[in-house]
């Protein structure tokens, strides 16, 4: 191809002597190729006019022009093409020789410290070629100014696992493990950061000032692909961050905060870490399910707390505790003693059967020592098992109003699966994970109010426990109470979809059975779950050998008598706390203590006047004197009561144990179920309430309410 036209007229001239020939040669066609990449059309335009003249075919000499053009242009691609690989080939040499390099240099280092392998990458991406050496993250990119090399981080980072967090709802979240090494350090740094956290390559600056990393957006883009390019495919682990059952690779296991129990044994596969903010967390721990002898002995140790010497408190806690494993239950236990009486030694023993070191000095949790929102999480967090809460005491202060209602909220939150939500900023729901363990409190007191009370399974010892309680204290302490859990969950993993079956048929049975023994439904629910609990513990034990078929038989019935006098207790509870029945109690206690007073029908006296709040003053010329406010009248078999008079008296008398209803409406409702109102406007008005001599009352049954002498 001809550069330069200098040679033009000579060209021409060579046209004027051989015409066509030397007008169509490949030298005359390049100069006028030339000439057109050149934009010379002044040249082109004389050249035209001068084959014109010259007797050449413009038409034919213009198609050969496009023809030599075309080959002309397919000699520059080719030409750029053959450069381009020559580029190529000598960048990929370059590259097999920093390889060759590299490798030479990982060789010598990792000879001596094979734990640098992974510091030695190099990956590919685009037009960006990554490397990492101990100690720097290097990038070599090709731009429209040439390749450019930057040293992204004056550290070496690999991600060497990714691990899954897995909460009690099944929710995901991922955490990194990262290795680092700074400059020459000796031994890596490591990190663990959130997935998002990672992105936002914040964490760099962890690693200390000696770890530079390169300015710019850009960069930091660049590092953060870098570094997870040349980590190439960590491990990946799913790790349980609470405890209970769970699914793994179909099987059923029981978490515990050291690992997993499966139906071959310990499942060494199943990754736990429980939140580290609690220390009572990491004592939930159970030890490798015995065999032989050692089983039959560590399930015989936990019969033992069938000999606790009270009529029904050792099958309560046994019961509660071993329904515990199988999954949510509705009950609360509350074991209620007065001080040094051995309550929190006999739920530890309960306790014990989670974790060797929950002993009567550790338990999980004390009702004066956590605050609601650490209780939750701590009981959102342990799933299957057990929670005792220890310590529950009125001191007769303000606070004690706020702790009853905290304990109202743990109980309710247990009986209905669930704590309260509530809403954050941004309008979503902000709740604690739901109630999964099952709660076991102990006190010197019973908490007041009814809604409470219906809700827990009373065991109150009226005295120091007899039975010496210390033999069981120490086996639990060694670890055989935790061992008959082991083995328990082991023996419930190999059949868990039969012993669900077993359970709620076992519930019905016996729930529909106390309710013919005429104990209120509520109540014979939470008993039934207890009940579920000694039955199947005892057919386990039936199973392994640590009983015999007449030791089942007996103990089963021994638990049927016990539980049933249990159930028949909660009445009791149940009745003193029950709001229409202590509005009753408490007004007749106003009355006859001379804080307020009702008048006949005719606005006088009842008689006998000294029952309804009047004194009598001798000599006087009206004997008989109304003491207090008016709270009603006397008309046949009603006493027709002013209900915020009333209440307001009532609210007086009840003193330091405040009366839970202060609705006048909802007040009402309670005294109708209760069978306390002879009347009511239900049908009229469709109202409680009735209307009489212009006032608004609530006819009260005097049958009902009728005052004893003082």
């Amino acid at each position: 191809m001809i550069e330069d036209t200098s040679d033009t007229e000579s060209l021409l001239a060579r046209v004027r002597e051989e015409g066509n020939d030397a007008a169509f040669s490949e030298s005359f066609l390049d100069l006028a190729v030339s000439l057109e990449e050149k934009g010379d059309e002044l040249t082109l335009a004389r050249i035209r006019k001068f084959l014109k003249e010259s007797g050449v075919g413009i038409t034919e000499w213009s198609k050969a022009l496009t023809r030599r053009r075309g080959q002309y242009r397919e000699l520059l691609k080719q030409q750029a093409a053959e450069e381009q690989q020559a580029e190529y080939e000598a960048a990929r040499a370059e590259r097999e020789a920093r390889d060759v390099e590299r490798e030479e240099q990982r060789a010598r280092i990792t000879e001596k410290r094979p734990e640098l392998r992974a510091h030695f990458k190099s990956a590919r991406q685009d037009k960006a070629e990554f490397s990492m050496t101990p100690g720097a993250i290097v990038v070599r990119r090709t731009t429209g100014f040439g390749t450019e090399i930057i040293t992204l981080l004056r550290a070496s980072v690999a991600i060497v696992r990714v691990l899954v967090l897995v909460d009690a709802a099944g929710q995901e979240r991922q955490e990194w493990e990262l290795e680092a090494y700074v400059g020459d350090a000796a031994t890596p740094m490591r990190l663990t950061v959130s997935g998002e956290r990672f992105a936002h390559m914040e964490w760099v600056a962890a690693l200390g000032p000696r770890a530079a990393m390169a300015p710019g957006a850009s960069s930091r883009d660049l590092l953060r692909a870098g570094i997870q390019l040349l980590s190439g495919n960590p491990q990946r682990v799913v790790v349980h961050t609470s405890s209970g059952w769970k699914k793994h690779d179909g099987r059923d296991v029981y978490a515990h905060a050291a690992g997993a129990i499966g139906a071959g044994g310990v499942e060494p596969g199943v990754t736990v870490r429980l939140p580290p903010e609690s220390p009572t967390l990491a004592r939930f721990v159970l030890p490798a399910p015995p065999t032989g002898q050692a089983l039959i002995a560590a399930v015989r140790a936990s019969c033992g707390l069938l000999s606790v010497a009270h009529e029904f408190a050792g099958f309560a806690l046994l019961g509660h505790t071993y329904r515990a494993a199988l999954g949510w239950s509705p009950t609360t236990l509350y074991l209620s003693a007065p001080m040094h009486s051995g309550k929190t030694l006999l739920a530890a023993l309960g306790q014990m059967h989670y974790g060797a070191g929950l002993d009567d000095q550790h338990p999980p949790a004390s009702w004066h020592d956590a605050t609601e929102k650490a209780l939750n999480k701590l009981r959102g967090t342990i799933g299957d098992a057990l929670f005792l809460v220890d310590d529950f005491f009125l001191a007769g202060t303000n606070e004690d109003g706020s702790l009853e209602k905290v304990l109202g909220r743990a109980v309710r939150a247990q009986h209905d699966g669930s704590v309260r939500a509530a809403l954050k900023v941004d309008g979503d729901l902000r709740g604690s994970a739901p109630v999964r363990s099952s709660l076991l409190v102990t006190g010197e007191s019973l908490s007041r109010g009814h809604s409470l009370r219906s809700r827990c399974v009373v065991v109150q010892l009226s005295k120091r426990i007899e039975s010496d309680l210390s033999p069981l204290r120490e086996q639990g302490q060694r670890g055989a109470f935790a061992a008959a859990m082991a083995a328990f969950v082991q023996w419930i993993a190999s059949q868990r979809q039969a012993v669900e079956e077993r359970r709620e048929t076992f519930r019905a049975e016996v729930a529909s059975g106390l309710a013919r023994e005429g104990i209120e439904d509520r109540t014979a629910k939470m008993v039934a779950e207890i009940a579920v609990g000694v039955m199947i513990f005892l057919e386990f034990a039936l199973d392994v050998g640590a009983i015999d078929a007449s030791q089942h038989d007996a103990e089963k019935n021994r638990a049927a008598v016990a539980l049933l006098s249990l159930a028949r207790e909660q009445r009791g509870h149940a009745e003193t706390q029950d709001p229409a029945r202590r509005f009753l109690e408490l007004l007749n206690a106003a009355l006859l203590g001379g804080r307020c007073h009702v008048v006949d029908g005719n606005g006088k006296r009842p008689i006998p006047p000294e029952a309804w709040g009047w004194i009598e003053e001798p000599g006087a010329t009206n004997p008989w004197r109304p003491r207090g406010d008016r709270v009603g009248w006397l008309e046949g078999d009603a006493l027709y009561i002013i209900p915020a008079v009333a209440l307001a008296q009532v609210r007086t008398a009840a003193g330091a144990d405040p009366f839970a209803v202060s609705d006048l409406r909802e007040l009402a409702r309670r005294l109708h179920t209760h069978g306390a109102l002879v009347k009511t406007d239900l049908e009229t008005r469709g109202t409680f309430f009735v209307r009489k001599h212009g006032i608004q009352a609530l006819a009260l049954s005097v049958a009902k309410f009728r005052p004893t002498d003082s």
